[in-house]
């Protein structure tokens, strides 16, 4: 998790990953606060995490960029006035639910080597 806080917009567009960069709204209150997550998906659970890092006093704007959010870490994010900036669509919408389920069915189906 990386913390940028309370920068201009300029440079914040500096400091961004070029994937999140072209997201940012031109018209967003400064200086603004930016945490980058590098999870596939944001849980509530990091979300709260990331918020606690945070601290209240963000100034004028909190953006979070990430590949994908959950339906529970976006609730949590726009309940405090956040902005997302994410890099999947919005077409899978994941819960905390069946982000953790389907990350137990894949590790069931790894394969162990065998010892001889």
């Amino acid at each position: 998790m990386i913390i940028h806080r309370k920068v201009s917009r300029e440079k914040l567009l500096r400091c961004l990953p070029l994937r999140f960069a072209d997201q940012l709204a031109s018209g967003i209150p400064e200086p603004i606060t930016a945490v980058v997550l590098p999870d596939q998906v944001v849980t509530g659970r990091k979300a709260r995490k990331a918020l606690d890092k945070v601290g209240p006093d963000f100034g004028g704007s909190l953006v979070f960029a990430a590949r994908t959010f959950s339906v529970e870490a976006l609730s949590i994010i726009t309940s405090i006035g956040g902005f997302t900036l994410r890099t999947s669509s919005d077409a899978n919408m994941w819960t905390d639910q069946t982000y953790e389920e389907i990350k137990t069915l894949i590790g069931t189906h790894v394969k162990t080597p065998s010892l001889r």
